[in-house]
């Protein structure tokens, strides 16, 4: 059962984390931060987006799907 399935109102549990969504990527977002060293991460952003200057999107989306 996810958390929204229970009724109960969302409570940020941290001001980068203002959903359940955030909440869910971020184990994943924490991946990538463990990884790679050189990468601007979600922080701020709700764990919802990842970059680099050097990352070609167009080569790691499909690694992702």
């Amino acid at each position: 059962m996810f958390y929204d399935q229970t009724g109960l109102p969302w409570v940020k549990p941290s001001p980068n984390m203002p959903d359940l969504e955030s909440a869910l990527l971020y184990p994943g977002t924490c991946l990538f931060e463990g990884r790679m060293s050189r990468w601007v991460g979600g922080r701020g952003t709700a764990f919802q987006i990842l970059g680099a200057p050097w990352l070609d999107p167009d080569s790691v989306i499909p690694a992702l799907g």
